[in-house]
């Protein structure tokens, strides 16, 4: 099973209030993540982003609903493409994860002041205003 159908299934499972993005909009969010967060390249987004925090901890990406209050866009990109699922809530969207094998992902809120990446290292990655947040969570801040 692809995420984009593991995704689609733990929201239906949870009664998330979550909504997939065509994919011209996913583009956009994908673009929209590189020229704020990122340098250009070909490499994983993961791998480009700009002034980050980051913390190794495979059970990190659970802390994202203290950050991921209101509205966030979950961005995937695997083998079947890009997919990107705005959640109303940021518990859904971390309650959603939960459900799925291990992926990597990112996460923006819709004003666009951060970005979260989790990656298949166990790393989580912030820019913008989750990089401080990321840094106070490695010293057990928040």
């Amino acid at each position: 099973m692809w995420i984009r159908e593991e995704i689609a299934a733990a929201v239906s499972t949870l009664g998330a209030r979550a909504m997939e993005l065509a994919d011209d909009a996913a583009l956009a969010v994908e673009r929209r993540a590189e020229l704020d967060f990122a340098t250009p390249g070909h490499r994983p987004l993961w791998e480009r982003l700009l002034n980050v925090e980051s913390i190794h901890d495979a059970n990190a990406w659970r802390c994202i609903e203290a950050l991921v209050l209101g509205p966030a866009t979950l961005l995937v990109r695997d083998a079947q493409g890009l997919c990107a699922v705005r959640f109303e809530r940021g518990p859904d969207l971390v309650a959603a994860i939960g459900e799925c094998s291990g992926f990597t992902f990112y996460v923006l809120d819709d004003a666009n002041h951060f970005l979260l990446a989790f990656n298949d290292h166990d790393v989580l990655i912030g820019c913008g205003a989750a990089a401080e947040w990321v840094g106070r969570l490695r010293s057990r801040e928040v």
